[in-house]
Parts: C-alpha cells; structure tokens; sequence
C-alpha cells in the first residue's frame, strides 16, 4: 500500500519556517532592548509568528521546532515585560503632568 501524499506532507526533521523566524526575531529583539519601541516590535513580531509556528506544528506532524518556537516566545515575553511596559508607564506618566 502506498501512502496517500498530501500537500502538507513535511520531510523528515524537517524545521518550522515560523518557528526559526520566532526564534530569530525574538532573539534579535533582546540586542535591540536599548531602542525600546523596536525591540517592543519585534518582540510583538515574534509573539505572533512563535504562535503561528504552533498551530503550524501542530497540524503538520512531521514537523519540528517547538523548542525554537518556544525560545521565540520566551525572549519575546520577556522583552514585552522589560521594555513596552515600562515605557508605556513612562508615557502615561509624561502625558499625565
């Protein structure tokens, strides 16, 4: 019997797409935490491509990168609490006086 080859047939250890450029963005917007409302954007970037990779992995089960996806997620979470908060309170603050 043969397999029936689907569209959505992924390679063996074959990786994310999403889930690298999760990885890749929400690395990226750690170096840039010195500029806060790039690295709030990229993070945000990285938040919606890391969840996209998830529901992508999730219905392709030959795929992989839920640890890329998830370093994405972390870094991205992790700059949005570090730097957008803050400067969203900085901003309310200012426009506050």
């Amino acid at each position: 019997m043969t397999e029936d080859s689907s569209s959505e047939s992924v390679a063996p250890h074959a990786y994310s797409i999403p889930a690298i450029a999760a990885a890749v963005v929400g690395v990226s917007s750690l170096f840039v935490t010195s500029m806060p409302f790039v690295a709030t954007l990229l993070a945000i970037a990285a938040i919606g491509l890391s969840l996209g990779a998830r529901r992508q992995l999730k219905l392709t089960p030959g795929a992989r990168g839920f640890s890329l996806s998830l370093i994405g997620f972390l870094a991205a979470i992790w700059v949005v609490l570090t730097t957008g908060v803050p400067s969203l309170f900085a901003a309310a603050l200012v426009a506050s006086l």
